[in-house]
């Protein structure tokens, strides 16, 4: 009797310290951090509470979840995203801010938000096979069919997203009406599934003349975003750590937003491809020394950038990490001044997903950046500190959880997202 009573008694001191884990988060509303059982695998989203057969969506590891319901038997309904699901006690983790003000949590904030992407959509050219610079010759992978392009449309339709800044896209130049315009046979067949899944007739683009074979180009949805003007930059390229300093010019698009029709807040957006190689910082730092300086000189000029514009976002792969050992200059010259990296710490995830180890995400090399100061985007349009790594497309179901397989179906590179609200504009 006395073995029994110590056995029930051990059992009750240990469901006691498992206790406070689970309760923490058994309140609406909450935020948690959920926590794998075996590293690299996604946590599993049940159709009911309890039941612990699987078939469907997983959700990243280390997400941070909002809980949308409880259940007397301790699991929880929670949401990422636009999934929802039920996740056993097993996986609960801390109970967390839900960092609302960073946008990294959709709480169902009912503000209307011009939703920015930057994506290197990698060599994004008709039978064009991939990889590089891991997977070359036999083991490149080979060229997106027509259900890799559906899916490409379907993950920006996930994102909700109205302007994309677009790397690596093939581009050509036709003859129109006496004129030479660039323009990309693969961007149009992806505005027409783009087209043909929104149910609207609504998406437009326009591609850079340099970059040969790989290009900067704006792609957005016209019943949301408007292209007031737009223009190439013509910079200065010397080679810098053994590279051009710009293989591709970068564009500047003016777009503004629409709400409930009515033309809104206005800002301008700067696309960039710096040169490939983490190592080459003295290059990355001259490129963008010589970009930061050409928009004030298009501002001062009241040309490309108006004068009185001060709301600018720019975007792109910069082929440069804030947090390796290749330290450039410009990400602290940027923050001390007029602009503000939404990166600061290294809770900033990986962006590129490498082939050796298969799916790794090992560089942290395409940011968002917003200017700062009296009326530009930090603070009022933009409460965001870091940018949105939308690793939630991985649990898109024809992908399931797997980061090999995102790169194989779409490309090398995460979209990054930033949320700018829609208000009056101010400058």
């Amino acid at each position: 009797m006395l073995a029994l009573m110590q056995r029930t008694l051990a059992v009750l001191a240990l469901a006691t310290l498992l206790l406070p884990s689970i309760a923490a988060a058994q309140e609406i509303g909450e935020c948690i951090t959920l926590t794998p059982r075996r590293p690299g695998l996604g946590i599993p989203l049940h159709t009911q509470a309890g039941v612990n057969s699987w078939e469907g969506e997983r959700v990243p590891v280390d997400s941070i979840v909002t809980v949308v319901q409880t259940h007397d038997s301790g699991w929880l309904r929670v949401r990422f995203d636009a999934l929802e699901g039920w996740i056993s006690t097993r996986y609960i983790g801390d109970v967390v801010p839900c960092l609302t003000t960073t946008g990294l949590i959709d709480t169902g904030s009912s503000e209307q938000v011009c939703r920015i992407a930057t994506w290197n959509i990698e060599w994004f050219k008709d039978g064009k096979s991939r990889g590089f610079p891991e997977l070359i010759g036999d083991e490149a992978l080979p060229a997106r069919t027509s259900d890799d392009f559906g899916f490409i449309a379907k993950a920006i339709i996930t994102m909700e997203v109205e302007l994309l800044l677009l790397q690596e896209i093939h581009g050509d130049d036709i003859e129109v009406e006496g004129e030479w315009v660039a323009h990309s046979p693969e961007l149009e067949r992806l505005i027409s599934i783009l087209n043909n899944q929104s149910g609207a007739t609504s998406w437009d683009y326009r591609i850079g003349t340099t970059g040969r074979d790989q290009r900067l180009a704006f792609l957005w949805d016209t019943r949301t975003v408007g292209l007031e003007w737009w223009c190439e930059a013509a910079l200065p390229s010397d080679r810098v750590n053994g590279k051009e300093l710009f293989d591709r010019q970068p564009i500047v698009g003016m777009f503004s937003c629409f709400k409930d029709g009515l033309e809104m807040n206005d800002f301008i957006a700067v696309n960039l491809h710096l040169a490939s190689g983490q190592r080459n910082a003295k290059n990355h730092d001259m490129a963008m020394q010589r970009v930061l300086e050409w928009i004030e000189l298009e501002r001062g000029q009241d040309n490309c950038i108006p004068s009185d514009e001060l709301d600018i976002v720019i975007g792109g792969d910069l082929n440069a990490s804030r947090f390796d050992t290749w330290d450039e200059d410009f990400w602290d010259t940027m923050e001390s001044g007029s602009w503000d990296v939404l990166a600061d710490d290294t809770t900033y995830p990986g962006t590129r997903l490498r082939a050796d180890p298969p799916g790794s995400l090992v560089s942290t090399i395409d940011y968002l950046i917003v200017s700062k100061g009296t009326g530009a985007l930090q603070g009022d349009e933009v409460t965001m500190t870091h940018g949105h790594v939308r690793h939630d497309l991985l649990a898109l179901p024809s992908i399931s959880n797997s980061a090999l397989t995102f790169r194989l179906r779409a490309s090398d590179h995460m979209p990054v997202t930033v949320d700018v609200r829609i208000t009056d504009d101010t400058d």
